[in-house]
C-alpha cells in the first residue's frame, strides 16, 4: 500500500454566547441529520462546539453563492427554490419559534456588538435597541422556522445540482 496524504479538514468557526452556541450545536446537527439523505439540499456539519467558550465549529464547504450561480445561470432559480421549499418541509423537533420576542432578543445581541465595535454611538444604538425590543409585543407563527429571519445570496452555496444552507 503507498503512503496518502492526510486529509486537511476545513472549518469555520463562530464565536457566540454559551447559550446560543448550544442552541446553534443542537439545530446545526438537527437540520444535517434531517437531511442526511438529500441529493439537493444540504447544511455543513457541526464539528465541534465548546459553549463555555461560546465556540461552534462547522464544516467548510466549498461552492460558489446563490449571487454568483445566478450571474452566470439564471435558469438556477427554480432549482433553488424547489431546494427552499424541501429545506423547510423538513420536519425537526424542537426547531424554535420565531416570535417578535426572539427578534428582539437577537437585535439587542446583536446592538450589544454594534455597541462595542462603535464605542461614540454606544448609548444611541443600544437606547434604540432597548425601544425597539419594548415595542416589538410577542407573535407566534404557526411552525418552527430552521433559519433565523435573514437568508440572503451569500448564505447559499451553490455547487452543481447541490444547494448548502448556511448560516442556521
Amino acid at each position: 500500500s503507498g503512503t496518502a496524504e492526510p486529509a486537511k479538514r476545513r472549518i469555520a468557526i463562530r464565536c457566540c454566547s454559551s447559550a446560543a452556541c448550544t442552541r446553534l450545536a443542537r439545530r446545526q446537527a438537527a437540520v444535517a441529520d434531517a437531511l442526511a439523505g438529500s441529493t439537493t439540499v444540504r447544511v455543513p456539519k457541526l464539528v465541534g462546539a465548546e459553549p463555555s467558550s461560546g465556540l461552534l465549529a462547522i464544516a467548510w464547504d466549498r461552492g460558489e453563492s446563490l449571487l454568483e450561480a445566478l450571474r452566470k445561470d439564471a435558469a438556477i432559480l427554480p432549482r433553488f427554490c424547489g431546494a427552499l421549499r424541501q429545506f423547510h418541509s423538513i420536519s425537526i423537533a424542537r426547531l424554535p419559534l420565531l416570535t417578535l420576542d426572539r427578534v428582539a432578543e437577537s437585535t439587542v445581541s446583536h446592538a450589544e456588538e454594534l455597541a462595542m465595535v462603535c464605542e461614540e454611538q454606544a448609548t444611541e444604538i443600544l437606547d434604540f435597541a432597548a425601544r425597539l425590543g419594548s415595542q416589538l409585543g410577542n407573535l407566534t407563527t404557526d411552525s418552527p422556522v430552521t433559519l433565523h429571519n435573514d437568508l440572503h445570496f451569500r448564505q447559499v452555496l451553490v455547487k452543481g445540482q447541490q444547494f448548502t444552507f448556511l448560516d442556521l
